[in-house]
């Protein structure tokens, strides 16, 4: 079991709180909003961390991504409040004009839509890949992928092979958390990597558990 303590759900702006109380809930862990003023149409300024985020990683939880300049400004708002690690997720990835060009640049590690809107397939980042077939949901990345001797034991929490990375730790203890949250919703998860060649990670649907509210 993870600490939930050490995670945190954030709304990136007040409008958005519902669902992202709704999936705190969910998971059982804390809840923080991002609370900013938008001056005007797919541009806005951060104010104010509402919640506890100093030393936590955080999800920032939307329904869409346009441009990700709310995305972008709220994950910066919360590396200056002390956030440990941002990771985001929405429904919706239009994804237009500055977006991939925000995203690479931001303190966002990783972000996961659905695939109800297509992405090109020159899309220019190398964060985001999607697609579905059938039950079954592909998140690619064209990064430096995962060594063999990894791969096994890239979900496990305390998982610390440095996968190219040897400056900081890996991501494993965000593959132990998605596949966490997605054995509970009754889903399956599976990952293929090559070294060189980046990572697809495997989302297995069972439709029997998928409830809307």
């Amino acid at each position: 079991e993870y600490n939930h303590e050490e995670f945190v759900v954030v709304s990136p702006d007040v409008g958005s709180v519902s669902r992202a109380r709704a999936f705190a809930a969910k998971v059982h862990m804390g809840l923080a909003i991002v609370d900013k003023r938008r001056q005007k149409a797919n541009v806005c300024e951060v104010m104010n961390v509402i919640g506890d985020v100093s030393g936590k990683t955080c999800i920032l939880f939307d329904d869409l991504v346009d441009t990700a300049g709310s995305l972008c400004n709220a994950a910066k708002a919360l590396v200056d409040n002390g956030a440990k690690r941002v990771f985001a997720c929405a429904t919706h990835g239009v994804l237009s004009g500055p977006a991939f060009e925000r995203l690479e640049n931001s303190p966002i590690e990783e972000l996961v839509i659905l695939n109800t809107v297509p992405l090109t397939a020159n899309t220019p980042s190398g964060k985001i890949s999607i697609y579905a077939e059938g039950e079954r949901l592909f998140i690619k990345d064209t990064g430096i992928g995962i060594r063999p001797e990894d791969l096994p034991r890239v979900c496990e929490k305390g998982y610390t092979g440095v996968c190219g990375r040897a400056d900081k730790r890996s991501t494993g203890i965000g593959l132990y958390l998605c596949k966490s949250i997605l054995s509970r919703l009754g889903h399956s998860l599976e990952i293929i990597s090559a070294v060189g060649e980046g990572t697809t990670v495997i989302i297995g649907l069972q439709r029997e558990s998928i409830t809307f509210e």
